[in-house]
């Protein structure tokens, strides 16, 4: 039957079972109450009065739809069971009240009401039920001895006959109590085992090993990954430990992490080796978590293969020490190579510098004066090409400094223009410089 989420509590909506538990109970108990209250409305119209004791039976009966409303409004299911048997208990009561208090007919239904407290599964509810019916039993034998009894509601009806039907239908309400009460342990039994079985076959398919562990790393459960990962049987596993399988050269270290688990904040992670029965090596990682509580306590493990993560680690050291050691080569490469190239280019410089000026006498063409012109702005703009090369070398070592300082970038636009004009004449393209004399001098490597 399909539970619509309003019917129950907003704190066991989405929670299948105990939603069930309590829609069965709200049920009930509305269904008691409305029929104890239309059975006094028909009562009074079939016999045309109705007395007190009447009243009191039938407004008992409707109160049975209270508990159902209570456990709706608060989602308390114990607390509703305990409510529940007080109102059974008063109404047990209050028939025995009219109808010969301890000699009444009713009397034995009194101890079906911690019978009907037990279907909460809670101690206290039916504690609370048996104290209850204890009380009303007493106030019952003291009003018999007190004589205080109002007169008896029995007229014209056989006691014997009376006292069968009593004692015939609270066997049989018991028995129904105990069929319910069957049935909710076998649920719960079948829930337990459907839980455990859930659990044990995420256990049994995981590629992890799982253990749980004693205090002294004694392995109390282990899962069949075991044979997998350690080259052993779980059944062979438990009673051991894990540095019994990992060998001497881990044992220290396996110990500390069980220690570790225990004393600081209740996790640990360790490596370790096996060898395989094929003679490889598989490298392993276990991840230690403390559980349970100061007198039970128990350590959780969780085992997985990491050859393929330490394998492809070590893969990427390899290929960042080969990647540093050509860093290394070809920095050193490119400052043998600009200390190289300075030398001729120094040299051209100079010698553009002699024709440009004419040491040696009149060129005879200005245009000449012109190309060593750009022969020596050239060498000079190849040259810190050259050192900016060089100290690329020097900024991947992580030994360069900047030497900032203010720069006027009309000379180095203009320099530029220089550079590509003869290309560009070549190409019948006009290179126009734009850039102001007037602009801010600029921050820039010197």
């Amino acid at each position: 039957m399909q539970i619509a989420d309003w019917q129950v509590h907003l704190s066991v909506r989405g929670r299948p079972r105990q939603m069930r538990r309590h829609a069965s109970f709200i049920r009930q108990h509305l269904t008691g109450g409305a029929m104890g209250l239309a059975g006094g409305i028909l009562f009074a119209l079939v016999t045309g009065s109705i007395d007190l004791f009447a009243v009191g039976a039938f407004a008992l009966l409707g109160a049975t739809a209270l508990p159902g409303l209570y456990l709706r409004a608060t989602g308390q299911l114990a607390a509703s069971y305990a409510l529940s048997s007080t109102f059974f208990a008063i109404l047990v009561g209050w028939l025995c009240l009219w109808t010969g208090g301890v000699d009444s007919p009713a009397i034995f239904w009194l101890a079906i009401v911690p019978m009907e407290a037990a279907l909460s599964a809670n101690r206290r509810s039916a504690i609370t039920a048996a104290a209850i019916s204890s009380i009303v039993f007493s106030c019952l034998v003291w009003m018999s001895l007190a004589s205080s009894l109002p007169p008896a509601h029995l007229p014209g009806i056989d006691p014997f006959l009376t006292r069968m039907v009593s004692i015939v239908a609270a066997i049989v309400y018991a028995c129904a109590l105990a069929m319910r009460t069957q049935e909710a342990y076998q649920r719960a039994e079948d829930a337990a085992d459907n839980e455990e079985a859930r659990y044990r076959m995420v256990a049994d398919n995981a590629s992890d090993l799982i253990t749980r562990h004693s205090i002294d790393g004694t392995v109390l459960f282990a899962t069949p990954a075991s044979r997998r990962l350690l080259n052993v049987s779980p059944d062979k596993l438990i009673g051991s430990r894990l540095s019994d399988v990992a060998g001497s050269t881990y044992a220290e270290a396996i110990t500390d992490a069980f220690t570790n688990a225990l004393r600081q904040g209740g996790e640990a992670t360790v490596e370790f080796a096996v060898s395989n029965v094929d003679g490889t090596t598989r490298y392993l990682e276990t991840r230690l978590r403390a559980t349970g509580t100061a007198v039970d306590i128990s350590l959780i493990a969780v085992t997985r293969d990491i050859t393929d993560r330490r394998e492809a680690h070590m893969v990427m050291e390899e290929a960042r020490d080969m990647a540093e050691s050509a860093s290394r080569t070809k920095s050193a490469f490119l400052r043998s190579m600009s200390h190289e190239l300075r030398t001729p280019l120094n040299s051209i410089i100079g010698f553009a510098q002699v024709i440009r000026d004419q040491s040696f006498g009149p060129i005879g063409n200005g245009r000449y004066s012109d190309y060593a012109d750009m022969i020596g702005d050239s060498g000079k703009t190849l040259l810190r090409i050259v050192t900016d090369v060089l100290r690329m070398s020097e900024i991947e070592a992580g030994n360069v400094e900047m030497d900032v300082e203010e720069t006027r970038l009309l000379p180095i636009a203009e320099g530029a223009v220089r550079t590509l004009e003869p290309q560009a004449r070549h190409g019948r393209v006009v290179v126009i410089n734009h850039v102001s004399d007037d602009l801010p001098l600029a921050l820039a490597d010197a």
